[in-house]
């Protein structure tokens, strides 16, 4: 009698049907739709709103921001140029960091000293002439006028003299001059 009971409470199930290929596609394209639209908004669009972002920066003369917007991005050929001339701007800008993060620095004031004069080596040796040719001469020439007036204020060295430092070829030679001041 269990059996039978058993047997009565199941009610009875369609086989199931396989899949058919038009279910199996639909599927798929489906799925591929929806993986484009995630890439879709999750990479292309964000670099696009970054470079238009870049592009403003630019334009306003904000190079730092640039430089960041554009580090990582995969660039045509006018955004390479706003990227180069912000890395120009960057270095240089760099140079003055590294001298106040060695003034904070106990014991580091040759060092700190040494990071003013190869600024002025770097810009006069190369980023001089090409924030010329991207149009950041100004902004890059600011960075470097407070350099000098850093080297003039703190250790009383004129540009000139700066630039007679940045010719000194033999390392010992140069050390005992920069320990000189």
């Amino acid at each position: 009698e269990e059996k039978e009971k058993e047997k009565k409470e199941k009610p009875p199930t369609k086989p199931e049907r396989p899949l058919g290929k038009k279910r199996i596609l639909a599927a798929f394209f489906f799925g591929l739709t929806v993986f484009f639209g995630i890439q879709l908004f999750a990479v292309y669009l964000p670099d696009t709103f970054q470079k238009q972002e870049a592009k403003k920066a630019y334009r306003e003369g904000d190079l730092h921001t640039v430089y960041e917007l554009l580090s990582t991005k995969k660039l045509n050929k006018s955004e390479k140029a706003m990227f180069a001339g912000a890395t120009l701007y960057m270095e240089i800008e760099r140079k003055l960091e590294s001298y106040e993060n060695y003034k904070k620095m106990a014991g580091m004031e040759l060092e700190a000293l040494n990071a003013l004069i190869s600024g002025v080596e770097k810009y006069k040796r190369t980023i001089e002439a090409e924030a010329q040719s991207y149009g950041v001469a100004a902004q890059v020439k600011n960075v470097y006028l407070d350099l000098l007036a850093v080297l003039q204020n703190t250790y009383g060295i004129p540009e000139d003299e700066a630039i007679r430092l940045t010719m000194i070829t033999d390392k010992v030679a140069y050390t005992k001059e920069l320990k000189r001041i």
